[in-house]
């Protein structure tokens, strides 16, 4: 939640398949030299017949294990050096991800292009997901903070001042006021102290704070003297 509050840049490693350009069109080999896989025909996929019990059968495709589901294969020694005639190579590339202030859970940052490629396919897009981790004081609903305060039963009658370590490292100095009773389970809140709002510069949610209230034990006073 820090990081959403204060906004940054971090490098994430990516790994992904390219289409090796060694020879021309991605044949993954030398010209003409690619034949009809012999175990699919040709067409990528197998049938298969699995036994079921008590005179059950049942037909599945599947991709073929012995091209993977190209329908060709290219001779050993004419297949590329590079990718050895499966076409692509894995290649690990860094990404620049910003995080932006405000952003939210489940906000998508997208890399359009630079997902895995086949030949003769667009390639993917990267796609990264925010998540952020739960925070030990403060609770994010919207643009909104929570968060709760216990004070003492004489500092809700007569006022009292505290300081909230804001996410950001600030230190925010709260003052109740001696005429402002605050009731157990009351809420206050201080504006612009929320999360911050997305392309709106200077703008915020609220911080709301709910004070829980410590009362004196029973017979907290011992000597019937200090009743007096």
């Amino acid at each position: 939640m820090m990081l959403l509050y204060r906004s940054m840049t971090d490098d994430l490693k990516s790994s992904c398949s390219v289409t090796s350009y060694y020879y021309k069109d991605n044949r993954g080999g030398k010209e003409g030299v690619s034949y009809d896989c012999h175990e699919c025909r040709g067409v990528g996929v197998k049938n298969i017949i699995r036994k079921l019990g008590s005179g059950l059968i049942q037909q599945m495709q599947i991709q073929c294990p012995d091209c993977n589901g190209a329908g060709t294969k290219i001779p050993e020694k004419d297949r590329c050096k590079t990718c050895r005639g499966e076409k692509t190579l894995t290649e690990k590339k860094m990404l620049e991800v910003v995080i932006q202030r405000g952003m939210h859970d489940g906000q998508k940052i997208c890399f359009r292009g630079e997902g895995d490629q086949e030949p003769g396919v667009e390639p993917g897009d990267v796609i990264i997901v925010v998540q952020s981790k739960p925070h030990d004081i403060f609770q994010r609903q919207g643009d909104n903070l929570f968060m709760q305060k216990k004070i003492s039963l004489s500092d809700a009658l007569c006022g009292c001042q505290f300081i909230i370590k804001h996410l950001d490292g600030r230190e925010l100095i709260v003052t109740t006021r001696p005429n402002d009773i605050l009731e157990p389970d009351c809420i206050r809140g201080i504006r612009n102290e929320g999360m911050p709002i997305a392309d709106s510069p200077g703008a915020g949610g609220v911080l709301f704070i709910k004070f829980k209230i410590e009362f004196p034990e029973d017979n907290f006073l011992k000597d019937e003297n200090d009743y007096k």
